[in-house]
């Protein structure tokens, strides 16, 4: 099943990586591969999150664009398998804010502190209307500079100081 899945995107091989010869390295808290001699920040994308957690992983640039996928991660060295892993559970990891405490602007940046359900957290956005998205009504998710996700499963759930920070930045 697995297999008939990767075909339906095309085939495997056409875009496969050697998992031999990635070269991974964290840099300024990114992400970043050695490709063509230079180094390059990526992201790691699940191509199946759910049914094919450890295969069919998408190598994405800057523009999300596919440099190719890796088909397992089995053939990965031990610090780039780690890296890689990493990168995955950052990107499906999202924290639910459950209170807004504080939005300062700065520039072009906005620096917000919120409680999630995992503590609190302090992160930077960026480009405010292209990094919040709205995938179902009243829920939104937001995107952070360095790509980290936070998600609120429904606005009206959030205290009212909550919601008037949140109406006044986005």
């Amino acid at each position: 099943m697995s297999e008939e899945k990767a075909r339906a995107f095309g085939s495997a091989e056409d875009c496969a990586l050697d998992p031999a010869g990635i070269q991974l390295r964290r840099e300024g808290g990114r992400l970043q591969m050695q490709r063509d001699g230079e180094w390059q920040p990526v992201s790691a994308v699940r191509l199946f999150p759910l049914s094919e957690q450890d295969r069919f992983i998408s190598i994405v640039d800057e523009e999300q664009a596919e440099i190719g996928m890796l088909t397992v991660l089995d053939g990965l060295k031990g610090d780039q398998r780690e890296m890689l892993e990493e990168e995955l559970h950052r990107r499906y990891l999202t924290p639910i804010i459950t209170e807004i405490l504080s939005i300062r602007r700065r520039y072009d940046t906005s620096e917000w502190t919120v409680e999630t359900d995992r503590g609190r957290a302090m992160f930077v956005m960026r480009n405010i209307r292209e990094k919040v998205k709205e995938p179902l009504p009243r829920h939104l998710t937001l995107e952070d500079a360095e790509g980290n996700r936070f998600d609120i499963p429904d606005i009206e759930a959030l205290d009212a100081a909550s919601r008037r920070l949140l109406d006044q930045e986005i």
